[in-house]
């Protein structure tokens, strides 16, 4: 079959969005400004950088991958939450039977998060939008490459028995099974997937599970 001129310019598109999970996000990924009530282009924002500099070399290694861990403490309001639709988004739109689960410290912000995936979807242009299915509260399909986002509160039994590529655990600091939780996906994540903590600092518990990982990382224990 022979690809018309724009066709060919779409083709090369793909490809690029594909490869790059940076030129996916600047070029093809717009959100809700609820501030100004209006929709954005995803804008390039230097602390947020090493998390996708940090998948891109993951996403670009050969199969087996090795396992990755990102521990991320952050302000509120910079753009990492819906960074992280969008890099769910990335990998279920451009890669076959990727598994994504993220974990909220409850149902309604389990269901923000599949929101913004979804939205992202929506507003992609033709040639980049996908058919979800299903397209539930908890959980959205992505047929045409047999990936699916399931978002989920972070109840004590929640990630067992998973087989996620990507597990995000979104306030990780407030999740009151986050050891649990983080026992449940490791297995899997060992095998050469993908597990993002990320958090706002709660300075009420000085002891949390999320902080001794961090303090471990930080001393080269883990």
């Amino acid at each position: 079959m022979v690809l018309t001129q724009d066709e060919a310019k779409l083709d090369v598109e793909w490809i690029k969005c594909r490869s790059s999970l940076l030129y996916y996000l600047t070029h093809y990924v717009f959100i809700q400004d609820s501030i100004n009530q209006s929709i954005i282009q995803w804008r390039q924002h230097p602390h947020l950088m090493e998390l996708i500099d940090s998948v891109q070399r993951w996403s670009d290694q050969p199969a087996p991958r090795k396992p990755l861990y990102i521990h991320i403490f952050k302000s509120r309001q910079v753009y990492t939450t819906t960074t992280l639709a969008g890099i769910a988004s990335w990998m279920c739109t451009f890669f076959e039977s990727s598994r994504v689960l993220e974990l909220s410290k409850k149902e309604t912000d389990a269901s923000d998060f599949l929101d913004k995936s979804r939205f992202i979807n929506i507003n992609h242009p033709n040639f980049l939008q996908l058919k979800l299915a299903p397209d539930q509260a908890s959980l959205i399909g992505y047929p045409a490459t047999h990936s699916r986002i399931k978002a989920l509160p972070a109840t004590d039994d929640a990630g067992r028995s998973t087989d996620a590529t990507l597990v995000v655990t979104d306030e990780w600091e407030y999740h009151p099974f986050a050891e649990e939780n983080f026992a449940a996906v490791k297995p899997t994540i060992d095998k050469g997937g993908i597990f993002i903590g990320a958090s706002t600092v709660d300075k009420t518990n000085m002891e949390s599970f999320p902080k001794k990982v961090w303090r471990e990382a930080k001393s080269g224990e883990n």
